[in-house]
């Protein structure tokens, strides 16, 4: 399982990890955001040190941030690149081209903020080892969020999969992948079949079904992960944050549903259980997607 993996191959496995990200912090005490935007801004730090000192390379694109916090985070191991202000997808496919570029095999898309989850990133490039294209990493529960939040992606969750036949965690955010997985969140710019999706939160969404539609093995993992309290506490009956979750969700679902109703052909997916090996020691048991007779 996967506590049998011992240190040395822990490290090493580490060691073909690149985390891609993007940040955005006004610091405005203006801002609706401001007390958010501190204790998030705090915990992606704590991410970027955590991650490089496990030995990931992670990779920012900042939206504008101060520039004492991007120098922070180049000093606690982050490579830093400025936004182009094109697009939240714009700048999402810039951190995942850029951590590429460094030559590690599996990216990992994350948002900054989820600082808990650094320590059992590994588990989803575990998958990729066996020619995984995408890995969604799974949750064991959402009771540590707010409310609003759980119940909102909790239901999101839900319809995707009477949807398309996936128990994926797809709301989650996180997504690991190898080169091919890649390719599909790279080649897409918010538009599909000629129309545009907006090119926010779908830039992360709409690309695993697309691989999922296109034959590509798209996985689910288990993962542990508990949200911080902290960004639970500030963001628990806050109308800010409320409204962000229900434009999350008018962005996103409209576009999986008219990507999936387009996908040419019926039918759902019907999920295979595979065992994944690492060092030829079962590490983790995993799902797979393939379209239902």
């Amino acid at each position: 399982m996967l506590n049998e993996l011992n240190d040395m191959q822990r490290r090493e496995l580490d060691k073909h990890i690149a985390i891609a990200t993007t940040t955005s912090y006004r610091l405005d005490p203006k801002s609706g955001f401001y007390k958010s935007d501190v204790i998030r801004a705090d915990l992606a730090a704590e991410t970027i040190k955590c991650a490089a000192g496990i030995g990931y390379e992670i990779f920012v694109v900042d939206g504008g941030s101060p520039s004492f916090l991007t120098e922070e985070f180049t000093c606690s191991g982050a490579h830093v690149y400025r936004g182009c202000g094109e697009s939240m997808g714009a700048d999402r496919r810039r951190a995942m081209r850029e951590a590429a570029a460094s030559g590690r095999p599996y990216i990992a898309w994350m948002e900054p903020e989820k600082a808990p989850l650094v320590h059992d990133l590994w588990k989803s490039a575990v998958p990729l080892l066996g020619g995984a294209d995408i890995v969604v990493p799974k949750r064991f529960s959402l009771n540590s969020y707010p409310a609003v939040q759980k119940e909102s992606e909790t239901r999101n969750n839900k319809e995707f999969e009477d949807l398309t036949g996936c128990d994926l965690d797809l709301w989650f955010g996180p997504r690991a992948m190898g080169f091919a997985g890649l390719m599909s969140f790279i080649n897409y710019d918010g538009t599909h079949h000629g129309k545009f999706y907006g090119d926010k939160w779908d830039s992360v969404f709409v690309p695993p079904v697309l691989a999922l539609i296109n034959g590509k093995n798209v996985v689910s993992v288990p993962v542990n992960y508990v949200h911080p309290s902290e960004q639970r506490e500030i963001e628990e009956c806050n109308p800010v944050f409320d409204e962000k979750r229900r434009a999350q969700t008018e962005n996103v679902m409209p576009a999986l549903r008219e990507v999936w109703k387009n996908r040419g052909w019926n039918g759902g997916l019907v999920p295979l259980t595979r065992i994944a090996e690492y060092c030829e020691i079962p590490c983790v048991e995993y799902k797979i997607y393939v379209r239902g007779q």
